[in-house]
């Protein structure tokens, strides 16, 4: 039997202030006040206790030697507890003092804020492992979660799991060892819970206040901000997975593949809800989506004489799609989610091209009334002559399909070299702002490859390009379309470690165990066609931290 206890108190102390601005006079080389002739102090104090209890009950026998049985059962217990306050004065007498008392003594120049919230979670699990000869093995797991987001009512939820796993090649029948050197099918069955929502409150009505003026003198008001939903539950994820590993020639080679479904039902999510409903909807059990995919793990390993080598290739595909939601089709910005299609898809208008003359200007859809040669041509889906809001289309999966990873080792006598690529086959990845768009702001600037656009030169005759024309407005740059979607697969050298290793005669008469000298290499290099950001850069402005290649060296000893 086991116990653990884990305690966190996390306080957070923030000081803002601002002095009054001033400068020098050119004129006459004096110092006069800014504009911004106030001061001001804010006080920012947060105070966050974090536990966690958890006891384990374990239990490991063998009986008649064949049957191997685990058993474990616990509980464990999380809460939270969360303060914060802020204070706030402006108008100082003067900018060397700053404490609170030192501020203008008007309440209608003070700022005080205070919020208070906690929460916990409760779970009782047990789990059965039993195994026979090694040869069928078996897992049972239970779990009784309870959350303070729900109502008591529906409070508590229970999340079953199984799994079974028969080795084939272990069986007395099975003729093939010479070249199977293992043979295992794996099947399993289970449910988890989530109840990460943003309301911690959502079974309660809660009141927001605010001031209002009558009679010339400031009075508080109250009033509900949401709508009470005492019926949210968990939302439940239902998991089958169907696999299978193979080795063969002595594990030289080896095969693993798996294909599962997951059913995620009762999702937990803010329905969209007419202006006129007057306050925040409830976040709501009101959607279910399936998740279809496989994973494949192939390897092979081999040495002759002093050399040996080693690869391992890992690839892996999913798809979802949306089988019920309330309010479909939900577009939210440049995305849309529909019953029958997957989650998220990329939404806008489908560019046919740039425009080259007046003529297709003429003949085309009207767009914009500046529209012109070197601008954007957008599709006209409903065929009124008009492109508009109602032209948008679905443009394609957000998700990123056909993750792979790659290993490669190789050896000889104390040489040693490892390469590790990863990488995504496709992904449409969309990149605004400073990261993908030419001059997207007041302040924006150009990057290289945008230089390459349709232009006039001096003469007045336009010069084909990659890119639309350049101009104030959001006709090419501010529509979401397919052209600003970028082809984000690649290729990258994650890592590169070559090693010697000192023989083992020699390190020894330096009274030593092991002695290694290794050089590596991160990031080394990236194949992809995006354009401006790293491929891996999250869909947004592009505005991160880039990534850096990192060459180091080093040695391992060990006495």
């Amino acid at each position: 039997m086991k116990g653990t206890y884990f305690g966190k108190y996390d306080p957070t102390r923030e000081i803002n202030y601002s002095k009054r601005m001033q400068f020098i006079s050119p004129e006459d080389c004096k110092t006069v006040d800014f504009d911004y002739s106030t001061n001001s102090m804010t006080v920012f104090n947060q105070s966050n206790y974090e536990h966690n209890l958890q006891a384990l009950l374990t239990y490991d026998k063998v009986f008649a030697k064949d049957h191997d049985l685990k058993v474990l059962a616990g509980a464990s217990m999380e809460w939270n507890k969360d303060y914060q306050e802020t204070v706030g004065r402006r108008d100082f007498l003067t900018d060397d003092i700053y404490v609170i008392n030192a501020g203008s003594a008007d309440p209608n120049v003070w700022t005080t804020s205070g919020t208070a919230s906690d929460w916990a979670i409760a779970s009782f699990f047990g789990r059965v492992n039993y195994s026979w000869k090694g040869r069928y093995l078996a897992e049972a797991n239970l779990r009784y979660d309870g959350s303070s987001r729900f109502s008591s009512k529906v409070r508590w939820g229970i999340f079953p799991a199984f799994s079974a796993g028969w080795r084939i090649s272990e069986e007395p029948f099975f003729r093939a060892k010479d070249y199977i050197s293992n043979l295992k099918l794996r099947v399993s069955w289970g449910q988890a819970g989530n109840q990460n929502t943003s309301a911690l409150y959502q079974h309660y009505s809660t009141i927001s206040t605010s001031a209002y003026y009558f009679g010339g003198l400031s009075h508080t008001s109250a009033y509900y901000t949401k709508s009470i939903n005492d019926r949210l539950t968990w939302e439940t994820k239902t998991t089958t997975n169907i696999g299978m590993d193979v080795s063969f020639l002595n594990d030289k080679f080896s095969l693993s593949l798996d294909g599962f479904k997951d059913r995620t039902s009762d999702i937990l999510m803010t329905p969209v809800v007419p202006d006129t409903y007057g306050m925040s909807a409830p976040i709501m059990n009101v959607g279910v989506v399936d998740n279809i995919g496989w994973e494949a793990m192939f390897s092979y390993r081999d040495h002759k004489n002093d050399f040996r080598w080693g690869v391992t290739l890992q690839v892996s595909d999913a798809k979802n799609k949306v089988k019920e939601m309330i309010g479909s089709p939900v577009i939210s910005g440049n995305y849309i989610t529909e019953v029958g299609h997957e989650m998220n898809e990329w939404y806008g208008w489908k560019c046919e091209g740039i425009f080259s003359s007046d003529e297709e200007v003429e003949n085309h859809a009207f767009q914009n009334i500046k529209t012109g040669i070197g601008d954007l041509m957008y599709q006209d889906t409903d065929g009124n002559k008009t492109v508009n809001a109602n032209d948008r289309v679905r443009l394609g999966s957000s998700r990123p399909r056909f993750p792979f990873g790659i290993n490669l080792d190789f050896g000889w006598k104390g040489i040693d070299l490892n390469i590790f690529l990863q990488g995504v086959a496709s992904q449409k990845t969309y990149i605004n702002s400073y990261g993908g768009l030419p001059l997207p702001e007041s302040l924006g600037s150009l990057q290289e490859h945008h230089m390459d656009r349709w232009h006039q030169d001096d003469n007045g005759t336009w010069i084909a390009g990659k890119y639309p024309k350049l101009r104030i407005g959001g006709i090419n740059v501010g529509s979401f379309s397919s052209f600003w979607l970028q082809n984000s697969a690649y290729l990258r050298a994650k890592n590169i470690q070559i090693g010697y290793t000192l023989p083992e005669s020699f390190v020894k008469k330096l009274s030593m165990e092991h002695i290694r000298f290794y050089l590596n290499a991160e990031n080394l290099f990236t194949f992809t066609k995006m354009k401006g950001v790293d491929p891996e850069s999250p869909v947004g402005n592009g505005n991160m931290y880039p990534l850096t290649k990192v060459c180091s060296f080093g040695v391992n000893v060990s006495f």
